[in-house]
Order: C-alpha cells, then structure tokens, then sequence
C-alpha cells in the first residue's frame, strides 16, 4: 500500500477595484493547487484521485487529477492545476472520492505522517463571502474612525472648557 502526503494551497482571484483579494468571492475564481509527497519506502508508480467540493447550497464540482511517478520523500505538485469558482457563501468542503495507483491499487492519503484521510471526511475547506460582506466590513472601519474623530474633538472642547475653570 503507498503512502502519500496530500498538502493542499489555495489562493483567491477575486479582485475589487482591481486590488487581488485573500477572502473568496462568491462569483469569483480561485486556484486549488495539490502537493503530493511520498512518505512510504517504495516507488509510487503513478496514479489519479478525484476531489469533489461541496458547497452549502448543494452544488459540487468533482475534477480528477494525475499524480505523477514518486520516489520515497519525492514531492510533486498534482496535475492540472485548476481553477475553481466560488459557487456560494459558506465553506465549501474538499473530499476524496476516488484514489488509485497506475495498477488499480488504492492509495492512502495522509494528512500529517500518521493521520490517514478518509474519504467521508473533509480534509480541506474554503470560506466562500458574499462581496456586500467586504463592503459592510470597511463601511464598519470607516463608522468606528468617524466615531473616534467626533469623540476625540468632544473630549478636546470639554478639557478647553475644564481648564480655565481650574485656574
């Protein structure tokens, strides 16, 4: 039985006003990119494995992916790269769904050296956003600083108007 090291990236396409965003847009793209290790002792001869992503909403998207020929502690990243989109707010889970060498044998993943992945767990998620989330987010940032200058210049009238008094 081979035994690979399954590390997942992703990163988000998403851009508003042209500055690339790190949240996950709902209507926009990102990149999943897989990184395959051999941590067994011998030659993984090649193989495939599909992930499938399930969004809240019930859509999924499922895409196989080729592994290349790995030698022990070899690492290379999984082909073809894909893009995905963003299908709906909430986290979209990752999930193995079919996982077999060049010869028919099934593969074990792993996530760590000695935590396997099952194929009923997710072993990787993304938060989707509505983009009127971003917005509500920086129109809160520019109430809070609006609200900091209106006490700030209260609190400098109140100590103009307390000083003579002492004196």
């Amino acid at each position: 039985m081979y035994k690979l090291l399954l590390q997942v990236e992703s990163k988000s396409k998403a851009t508003i006003l042209g500055k690339s965003l790190r949240d996950y847009l709902v209507g926009q793209n990102f990149r999943a990119t897989y990184k395959l290790t051999n941590i067994g002792d011998q030659l993984f001869p090649g193989g495939f494995f599909a992930v499938e992503i399930r969004w809240p909403n019930g859509q999924f998207e499922n895409t196989p992916y080729t592994i290349p020929q790995l030698a022990p502690s070899e690492s290379k990243l999984a082909e073809p790269q894909s893009d995905w989109g963003v299908l709906s707010r909430g986290f979209a889970l990752f999930y193995l769904v079919d996982t077999r060498d060049n010869n028919g044998k099934d593969i074990i993943f792993y996530s760590g050296p000695n935590d396997t992945i099952p194929r009923s767990v997710s072993f990787y998620s993304i938060l989707g956003k509505d983009p009127e989330e971003l917005y509500q987010y920086w129109a809160m940032i520019v109430g809070a600083a609006a609200l900091v200058i209106l006490v700030g210049e209260k609190l400098f009238e109140m100590i103009r108007w307390i000083v003579p008094l002492i004196k």
